[in-house]
């Protein structure tokens, strides 16, 4: 695995996937899930709304895929809440992470553009949140996976190289 760090938006990156900060719900109102249904268009949203209600609800720390739109091949939705607008917890979303880089791994993705989960509306710090991402990172470091790790909160991106090193 190759880790990438870059701040700013995740849809400029050309990468075969994006991980998206989801609910268990479907809808992309805000936050990264709007930039990612403006950019790859709203079939995203529809196809995550209609696989939430036929399997879902979806719980924290499950992973969905739709389709990636007019960008991406994937849209791997990481679920960090049930329901819009809720606070995120650690546990949860280093569950989410895991099952998304397992789930682009078994789609044979090897560009996979990933944004600082929780770190919005569920309001994840980011020294915590990097801590569980190293973990993470650390655990999958020889798979075959280019991430590039997102974030526009460069104290996230700070705190992942320290915790890192």
């Amino acid at each position: 695995m190759r880790i990438f760090l870059f701040k700013g938006d995740l849809t400029i990156l050309d990468t075969e996937a994006v991980v998206n900060a989801a609910n268990g719900m479907g809808p992309m109102g805000g936050g990264v899930a709007y930039a990612i249904k403006n950019v790859g268009g709203s079939i995203i949203e529809e196809e995550a709304t209609n696989l939430c209600k036929k399997d879902g609800p979806f719980k924290p720390g499950s992973v969905y895929v739709t389709t990636g739109g007019k960008k991406w091949k994937y849209v791997v939705h990481a679920v960090t809440m049930t329901y819009p607008a809720e606070l995120a917890d650690y546990d949860s979303t280093k569950q989410a992470l895991t099952n998304a880089i397992r789930k682009a791994m078994e789609l044979n993705i090897k560009t996979l553009a990933l944004p600082a989960l929780g770190m919005g509306v569920g309001e994840l710090q980011p020294q915590p949140l990097a801590r569980q991402y190293a973990s993470v990172f650390t655990s999958m470091k020889d798979e075959n996976i280019d991430i590039v790790v997102c974030a526009f909160d460069k104290r996230f991106l700070m705190e992942l190289i320290n915790e890192m090193d």
